[in-house]
């Protein structure tokens, strides 16, 4: 027995020993090769004056524990779902990229550092005035001593939005696109995706709201919409969501938008029916049968209520039956 119980041991020993060393290389791994930036602010916004010199400041920080040497860089920002211009003349237009330069643009960061970086940007005499856009990222190029070939790594560039606005002719203006229509639904949730097209040269951040009414016109659900950008003339969806389930009837949904400096207004109306018609007629199916099986039986139950009370006697209810 004793023989046994040391045997069982040492091959408990050997079994999970090796596993438990491995786990403990793999976490120590992670926790020493970590590769992460910080970065503030995450979205600049500036006015410019064409032809006049602008700069502004990004903090990044190196919040690993070992030397980071960073690479910046300047591309075009095509943060949009919907194009309604060619790429190319999107790019002539509202691209700023080539107006952008980061000094320095490599640098090493030490653990723990945060060093402040320029974006120098020089809008051309002729730039057009509204909305400009580019993105500024930063990429951390891990140092050779720190890798492994046995070890994965993960080294993703980290970006800042630049909004530049061109002083001029700014022009707001947007419509709604083609107003969806809801087919015909047995549940929810119902989900609204609403378009709306930015005309103008300026982006814009609407905000806006969904009333939902019943058939006898009380208003029973207000969906409000999340903040998204739309960039110049591109198309976006507003998503809503009526994130409930059982619902019953006709209903209406208004539609209400607001965009610019000067709060301007966009309406526009969607009518929708959800009836569970498979459930309907489940219950309307369960229903018919109980009352079928009603009237079949009722003279039989009533009959036998008689013979118990002594109105009637016990062969009527025989010959009810061989009936």
């Amino acid at each position: 027995m004793m023989v046994r119980k040391i045997a069982f041991s040492f091959i408990a020993f050997f079994v999970f020993f090796p596993s438990l060393v491995f786990s403990s290389q793999i976490t120590f791994a992670q926790e020493q090769n970590q590769s992460a930036l910080g970065i503030a602010p995450a979205i600049v916004e500036l006015v410019l004056t064409p032809g006049k010199r602008s700069q502004t400041i990004i903090s990044v920080s190196n919040v690993t524990n070992f030397p980071l040497p960073i690479k910046g860089s300047v591309k075009s920002f095509a943060g949009f779902e919907q194009e309604s211009m060619e790429v190319s003349m999107y790019s002539e237009i509202f691209d700023s990229s080539s107006w952008m330069k980061i000094e320095p643009t490599d640098f090493i960061l030490q653990p723990r550092e945060r060093k402040e970086i320029k974006i120098i940007i020089n809008p051309p005499l002729k730039a057009e005035p509204g909305g400009h856009y580019a993105t500024v990222y930063f990429q951390p190029l891990l140092p050779v001593e720190v890798l492994s070939p046995q070890t994965a790594y993960l080294s993703a560039r980290i970006g800042v939005l630049t909004f530049l606005v061109v002083k001029g002719d700014i022009q707001e203006k947007a419509s709604l696109e083609n107003l969806p229509r809801i087919p015909f639904r047995q549940f929810g949730p119902i989900d609204f995706k609403i378009p709306l097209k930015n005309e103008g040269n300026i982006h814009l951040n609407p905000s806006g709201e969904v009333l939902i009414k019943n058939i006898w016109g009380k208003e029973v659900a207000k969906l409000n919409l999340s903040s998204k950008i739309i960039l110049p003339h591109t198309i976006r969806d507003l998503d809503f969501k009526w994130d409930k389930r059982f619902l019953l009837g006709k209903y209406h949904a208004q539609i209400n938008i607001s965009y610019g400096t000067e709060h301007q207004k966009l309406t526009g109306e969607i009518d929708f029916w959800v009836i569970p018609w498979l459930s309907i007629i489940l219950v309307f199916g369960v229903l018919t049968t109980i009352l079928i099986f009603f009237i079949i039986l009722r003279k039989r139950m009533g009959l036998a209520l008689r013979v118990l009370l002594g109105k009637a006697e016990v062969w009527e209810l025989k010959k009810l039956k061989l009936k």
